[in-house]
């Protein structure tokens, strides 16, 4: 469509019905409808400015609108109510005094066109959006927000101070930072899931409900004013509640707790119920009560399918849970239940080829596991078995070995194996990865996944580390003195700092295939391979390389290259980049075959004086004019470089060893000054002081700017640096 601009329908003026601009400006025909009949009170074919400046909006599902583009010509419109009449599109950007806006029950996927700046009230729930930003908006001041019902992965909370009310339930939310809405009083973030949740700074919650997540604590000792807590359906082991005196209302029913303490509440609408805790039962049979947090046993009666004396409790033969009541206070005895054995069923693998799995390789066949047995598994191998959800795997708090590579698994919770030691989830659709439960990790290869974010600055011990082809920004690994290995090759890096301070054993970096523009190495004596090639570094410190056999540094914007401390070499690419000189003198290891080194199709660009000269002294690095052996389109004195009329390419051949014997080259030229000609390669050898190149036709005036090309490919026992100047 083709609108008029706003002033079209200047405000406070007249809307005529039957004017070209109202189908315009109007486009979506319901819409048309809804404005002629609800709108036009005074019925004379057109609105006016009184009926234009209306503060209220219903629009009920009798219109079934799809658009309601123009409702920016209401321009004192402060409450819209949408709701459920098939909206898909929204646009209110330009409703400057909307505070309130109800457009739930709609089709609604773009976030940002439901907001307006004076937005105060939103309600966007049941719809079908996928992220939201709440500070977005420049003055944006939220004070309720209703996105319940929707598909939402992400939420970003800025600092929205305003925010009273929040409701972020039934959504697929893994993460949720709410840390600086101080002045919170109701969040509902139920029905996702998350796996942690911090509300400390929410001194004025009165209401929390985080029911059916996965969290495995909660801590609401700060939020002293909560009046109603409902965390029912997570994996809550402990839940303390002695500063919470203002509770009335509390329902942890269906996780992992043993006991709970309801004698500070206010109120007594509570439910416990079906809180199932495994516990690990000796070989005799035997546990220790006191090893549980808060439990006092002499609270605990009716037991069923054991005994207790003094705090041991005696589990009975072939029984595989164990009841009890227990006097939580206000008159509450919920029954809680010792899970002895682990049902091998749907509930707690939910994936079948991964219970098939256990069943088979951990259960003998079985279809349940003894706490026992789940004790003494250290090592599972799931490679290749086609799972998408692991989960069921907290049930194995010893776990030292995990691979699980090549499946089609969106999320690993590894919270709960905290002897976990080497993780190999490789291959998978990971978006995220939570290590923060399992600092003993030293081997980790979580390549080819999904991962936007990758903390490992708590594994200390970390000696290989593989999150190569993921869309990572940042990594951090200063703390990970022991590092040998670490492959982040092909991510979305601009800096890395692998130090020898910190990693004094590093031997192997690729770090290739990013973006990085700064790549400290600091002075590694035992650095052995480095891989940085096709990102934008200018330049490459390498120091006190000594043990450096295998560098890759192609494809970057480099003009100097010192790998005079780096005797062992054996590999060596350092193609496209703007090199113009390479001294190989103390890199006796280098054969110079094909395979051996590549420096082809380096180009840079200087710029000649009037009188077509160029001074050789003034070019990066240690650029030695006695070791040019023929120059291909100009002609050298001393320092000064003199190009020949009519060409826009020089070309020479440089040696970078003493030994030189007669070498090939490979020249890709390219210019900066109009179109060179493709350069023929010739048939190996080559007489350097004839460089191997067919020479480009066409030229310049004399002035602009010249690319020299250093390129070469040998086949000898030496090495000769071929190079080009190409000028405009």
């Amino acid at each position: 469509f083709t609108f008029l601009p706003f002033s079209a329908f200047a405000a406070n003026t007249e809307i005529d019905f039957n004017s070209p601009d109202f189908k315009l400006n109007f486009p979506d025909a319901e819409f048309q409808r809804f404005l002629k009949e609800r709108c036009d009170t005074n019925h004379n074919g057109k609105l006016d400015a009184q009926e234009l400046s209306i503060t209220e909006m219903t629009i009920t599902d009798d219109y079934k609108i799809k658009n309601l583009e123009g409702i920016r010509f209401f321009e004192d419109l402060e409450k819209l109510d949408c709701h459920g009449i098939g909206l898909t599109t929204l646009n209110v950007g330009k409703n400057f005094k909307l505070r309130e806006l109800d457009c739930s029950y709609n089709q609604l996927k773009d976030y940002l066109y439901i907001l307006s700046s004076g937005l105060k009230i939103l309600n966007c729930s049941h719809n079908n959006l996928t992220s939201m930003d709440l500070g977005i908006l420049s003055g944006l001041k939220l004070e309720e927000v209703d996105c319940s019902y929707n598909k939402i992965w992400r939420i970003v909370m800025r600092s929205e101070e305003e925010l009273i009310k929040f409701d972020c339930s039934n959504n697929e939310l893994t993460a949720l930072d709410v840390s600086r809405c101080y002045q919170l009083k109701q969040l509902n973030c139920s029905v996702n899931q998350l796996v942690e949740l911090d509300v400390k700074n929410q001194t004025n919650l009165t209401l929390l409900d985080c029911h059916h997540n996965e969290l495995i604590e909660l801590n609401v000792s700060r939020n002293q004013n909560l009046a109603s807590l409902t965390c029912d359906g997570n994996q809550l082991t402990t839940l303390d509640l002695s500063k919470n005196n203002s509770l009335s209302h509390l329902s942890c029913a269906e996780n992992r707790l043993a006991c709970v303490d309801f004698s500070h509440m206010v109120g007594s609408t509570i439910n416990a119920d079906g809180n199932r805790r495994p516990i690990a039962v000796r070989t005799d049979g035997k546990f220790d009560l006191a090893t549980l947090p808060g439990f006092d046993v002499s609270k605990a009666t009716n037991w069923t399918g054991g005994s207790v004396s003094d705090t041991t409790l005696s589990v009975n033969a072939g029984v595989e849970e164990v009841s009890y009541q227990y006097d939580c206070g206000k008159g509450v005895k919920p029954t809680f239940i010792f899970e002895t054995s682990l049902p091998i069923n749907e509930k707690n693998f939910p994936d079948p080829n991964f219970r098939k799995y256990i069943k088979t390789y951990k259960a003998g066949g079985r279809d349940v596991l003894t706490v026992e047995e789940q004790r003494k598994v250290e090592s599972i191998e799931v490679k290749g078995w086609n799972i998408s959800n692991l989960k069921g795997i907290e049930a194995f708090p010893n776990l030292k070995e995990l691979n699980c590579e090549n499946n089609s698994i969106q999320k690993l919770d590894l919270r709960q194996n905290p002897e976990l030691e080497k993780l190999i989830c490789n291959k998978n659709q990971l978006t995220q990865l939570d290590l923060s439960k399992n600092p003993n990790i030293y081997f980790l290869n979580c390549s080819w996944n999904q991962l936007e974010q990758l903390d490992v600055s708590h594994l200390k011990d970390l000696v290989t580390l593989d999150c190569s082809h993921n869309d990572l920004e940042q990594l951090d690994v200063k703390n990970s003195k022991s590092l040998v290995a670490l492959n982040c090759s092909a991510n979305q890096l601009t800096e890395l700092d692998v130090d020898v301070t910190h990693k004094p054993n590093l031997e192997r970096v690729e770090c290739q295939n990013n973006q990085l523009t700064s790549l400290i190495l600091g002075q590694n004596k035992l650095l052995k391979k480095l891989n940085c090639a096709h990102n934008q570094l200018t330049q490459l410190n390498l120091n006190n390389m000594i043990s450096l056999k295998d560098l890759n540094c192609f494809n970057n914007q480099l003009t100097v290259l010192d790998v005079s401390d780096s005797p062992k070499l054996t590999t060596l690419w350092l193609g496209d980049n703007h090199l113009t000189s390479l001294n190989l003198d103390n890199n006796p290891k280098l054969d110079f075959s094909l395979t051996d080194i590549y420096s082809g199709d380096n180009v840079y660009t200087v710029t000649l004086n009037p009188d077509r000269t160029f001074d050789l002294s003034t070019l990066p690095g240690n650029f030695d004019k006695s070791r040019v052996t023929g120059w291909e389109h100009g002609k050298a004195n001393g320092n000064i470089l003199t190009v020949d009329e009519g060409t826009n390419v020089v070309y020479y051949a440089y040696k970078c060893r003493s030994d030189i014997l007669e070498v090939s080259f490979k020249l890709d030229v390219t210019g900066t000054g109009g179109t060179v000609p493709p350069v023929t390669p010739p048939e190996p050898p080559v007489t350097p002081s004839e460089p191997p190149v067919t020479p480009p036709s066409g030229g310049g005036d004399g002035g602009g700017a010249v690319v020299i090309v250093a390129a070469a490919g040998a086949v000898a026992a030496g090495v000769v640096g071929y190079g080009v100047y190409n000028y405009v």
